[in-house]
């Protein structure tokens, strides 16, 4: 699973880490089977010439022809090796791994970072042109809703400016009235895009509260 995740995820490096690592346990395993046939070949072999010989059972196993690939020295030594290889590349994919989820973990926070709704930044979010140009807005395209009780005072409205510029979640913190509130929504959402908010040079989602003022 680890490996097919591996290619699907274009990381080449862990596929051929966990393939070689794959390999070398397998083998440590095959050679750990035949070093239990042969020790319990020798040690049927030398219970029965126990009496004859003035060795101990230990350095029969030991001398019994050294070198040869089918000797228990042999794959005493096969073994050792397998395993000290096992041990070094589980280590050396244990850090390279550990390096990865670092490296995809540091990407995540940055994300994260940046999608994050920020209250208070270096620069805030403004409408372009400023506040006269915003003033100047308002009066142009605010007008007081038909059929609704004559009345002066401000709605309150909510939103988050986007890296883009751009308005989101627009809601009415604090109503005026109801065809009043629908007014103030309309002409907000009517906005251009705005200048995003900015932190240390770069653009990021900022929540901002305009007041709508009816006269």
């Amino acid at each position: 699973m680890h490996i097919i995740s591996a290619i699907a995820t274009g990381k080449p490096q862990i596929f051929f880490v966990q393939i070689w690592t794959f390999q070398i346990k397998y083998l440590s395993l095959y050679i750990i089977y035949l070093y239990i046939l042969e020790m319990t070949h020798l040690l049927k072999r030398l219970s029965l010439n126990m009496k004859k010989s003035n060795l101990s059972i230990a350095s029969r196993l030991f001398t019994r022809n050294v070198g040869h690939p089918n000797s228990f020295a042999w794959y005493f030594f096969c073994l050792v090796i397998c395993c000290s290889v096992t041990v070094l590349s589980g280590s050396g994919n244990f850090a390279f791994g550990q390096a990865e989820s670092a490296k995809s973990n540091a990407q995540n926070s940055k994300e994260d970072l940046e999608e994050r709704i920020y209250m208070v930044v270096e620069k805030q979010p403004e409408f372009p042109g400023g506040e006269q140009a915003k003033k100047k807005f308002f009066s142009r395209n605010l007008v007081t809703p038909k059929n609704a009780p004559k009345m002066k005072g401000r709605v309150f409205l909510s939103f988050v400016v986007n890296k883009d510029g751009s308005l989101q979640d627009v809601t009415v913190l604090k109503s005026l009235q109801a065809a009043y509130d629908q007014e103030a929504l309309r002409v907000v959402l009517s906005m251009p895009k705005w200048n995003p908010g900015m932190q240390s040079g770069r653009a990021l989602r900022v929540k901002y509260t305009q007041p709508v003022e009816f006269r």
